[in-house]
């Protein structure tokens, strides 16, 4: 069983189908969604983010496995590309200023000035591509605990050249932890993500210079309540450490609401996301279909 803290995510699943492929605890899980996001990052133009994910797993006992992958819609300066746990910011004034003068002229300077001149693109495309796995410790050694023990890798498949990712792959691991006390239930989680390096040309000799992205840690907790008509509600807390010097840490705030469809299995969620730094989104929000299949509850 899987820690119920979808709506911290940045993406959730909008349509999910589910099977059972045995009565041994194998089933297939598939997803899609929407996702957007809009924020200034602590720079001097808003990144707009339009994300529909399709993600697969494949749970086998006390482990799952999956695929994801998504579609990406980007609107902003660049500084901004999206992540595997979270947009990144990376081309900030600082590295500007070192590696690219040509653009520490556009953004930064009039920023100085408090006169921006907003140099803005739009570019689509297919995301990165995420593989992860999940181990479920048995509920006979965690007792009324629920602990999960994650790790994922992000490959590359993003264009860089759009600024649809970084062109370098990621790793994270997590360890989730929930518990419900009737008809509360209290998740807390943490982690470490480990962020490749991107390169950008240097506006004046033509070579490619590497930006240091920081590695760090990623953390959230959050509480749902669940009412006796089948309606949830949520609120959540995620943290996400500072990708480079000039940048703050990521703090937002998550609060979700699910409603049963009928009694088909079928549920519609919704949520939003406010951003509590400098760096942190504006705001987010996307909206799900769940649905559960011969007794078996996909989230």
């Amino acid at each position: 069983m899987h820690i119920l803290s979808a709506f911290g995510a940045a993406v959730v699943g909008a349509c999910l189908l589910a099977a059972n492929a045995s009565a041994a605890g194998v089933s297939l899980r598939l997803s899609s969604g929407i996702d957007f996001s809009k924020g200034d990052y602590g720079s001097a133009t808003d990144t707009e983010i339009l994300t529909v994910p399709l993600r697969a797993a494949l749970s086998v006992g006390d482990f799952e496995f999956s695929l994801a992958s998504s579609y990406l819609d980007v609107t902003g300066s660049g500084n901004v590309i999206p992540g595997g746990a979270g947009p990144i910011v990376t081309q900030r004034c600082e590295q500007l200023r070192r590696a690219r003068p040509d653009l520490f002229d556009r953004f930064c300077r009039d920023r100085l000035s408090r006169d921006p001149v907003e140099e803005r693109f739009s570019n689509s495309g297919i995301g990165d591509t995420i593989l992860g796995a999940l181990w479920s410790l048995p509920q006979a050694t965690t007792g009324e605990w629920l602990v999960d023990l994650g790790a994922r890798v992000k490959l590359p498949t993003a264009s860089e050249a759009k600024s649809l990712g970084t062109g370098k792959a990621d790793y994270s691991f997590s360890l989730d932890i929930s518990r419900g006390f009737g008809p509360w239930t209290v998740y807390a989680g943490g982690g470490y993500r480990i962020l490749g390096d991107p390169e950008i040309e240097n506006g004046t000799t033509g070579a490619a210079e590497r930006i240091e992205l920081k590695n760090g840690a990623t953390a959230n907790a959050g509480v749902i309540y669940s009412f006796a008509s089948g309606m949830n509600v949520s609120l959540g807390y995620d943290y996400l450490a500072r990708s480079i010097t000039a940048a703050t840490a990521t703090r937002e705030a998550v609060l979700g609401l699910s409603l049963p469809l009928g009694d088909g299995g079928w549920r519609w969620s919704g949520y939003g996301v406010a951003g509590l730094s400098r760096s942190s989104v504006g705001f987010a929000g996307g909206f799900a279909l769940f649905c559960c299949f011969g007794g078996l509850w996909v989230s």
